[in-house]
Parts: C-alpha cells; sequence; structure tokens
C-alpha cells in the first residue's frame, strides 16, 4: 500500500557535510549530557572533590563547543572557511574533555599536559572564527 503522507522537507536544504558535522556535534552534545549525568550520579561518591572538578568541567567544554559547533556548522555552505573551526572544536573536545575524563578515572595527572593543547585547539577554533567573520564583513 502507498503512502499519501508526504516526506519531511525541513531539513533537505542541508548539505551532506552539514548533515554529518550536525551529527557529529550533536554526538558531542548528547555525550555530555550522558557523561554529566554519569558523573553526577555514579561517580560522585567513588571520586574526590579534585577529580569530580574535571569531570564537570570537560562535560561543560564539550557542550559549549558541541553547541558553538552545531551553530557554525549552519554556515558552512556560505562561508566554508568556518570548516578549521569546526574540526578545530572536535579535536579540542577529544583532546581537553577526553584528558579530563581520563585523568578524573585514572588519577594520572600526567594526562594534564594534554588538556591545554585541546585548549590551544578550542582557542584557535574561535580565533578562526574571528579572523573569518571580519573578512566578511570588511568585504560588503
Amino acid at each position: 500500500m502507498h503512502s499519501s503522507k508526504k516526506p519531511n522537507k525541513t531539513l533537505n536544504h542541508l548539505s551532506k557535510a552539514q548533515s554529518i558535522w550536525l551529527s557529529l556535534f550533536s554526538l558531542l552534545a548528547f555525550s555530555s549530557i550522558a557523561l554529566g549525568a554519569f558523573g553526577a550520579h555514579a561517580l560522585s561518591s567513588a571520586l574526590n572533590e579534585k577529580a569530580i572538578s574535571w569531570w564537570q568541567t570537560g562535560c561543560q567544554y564539550m557542550m559549549y563547543h558541541a553547541l558553538g559547533g552545531m551553530f557554525i556548522t549552519l554556515l558552512l555552505d556560505s562561508l566554508p572557511t568556518v570548516r578549521f573551526s569546526l574540526w578545530a572544536f572536535l579535536l579540542g573536545s577529544l583532546a581537553f574533555s577526553g584528558s579530563l575524563f581520563t585523568m578524573s578515572l585514572s588519577g594520572i595527572t600526567l594526562l594534564g599536559m594534554v588538556t591545554p593543547i585541546g585548549g590551544l585547539f578550542f582557542l584557535f577554533g574561535w580565533g578562526w572564527l574571528i579572523f573569518v567573520f571580519s573578512r566578511s564583513v570588511s568585504r560588503t
């Protein structure tokens, strides 16, 4: 039997690249919420205050950059060079948040040397956006 429902066309305007990036950053946002809940409920009695603080910071920064990445993805087709920021946010989340999560669970504070590398990726991503947006304004 043939369905009389028309397909949903609300997301048909997205390019393949936008769909992929939005999926990746949605996964980061989902992970941030899930890991935050896990930290608040399962880890709160198992870890010390410092480790819980690292965990929370990792979740917060992952969410900030997931949301930022989703927003910037919507500009990808009109400003293709924002792709550098998307990569920086993704790599920064993996390095920054990933090192904090691993440090929280393992207690290996040597991993703290990786955290600032993730922070540099974040800074590069935001700095690149400043550059891209200021260039696009000066052309108009």
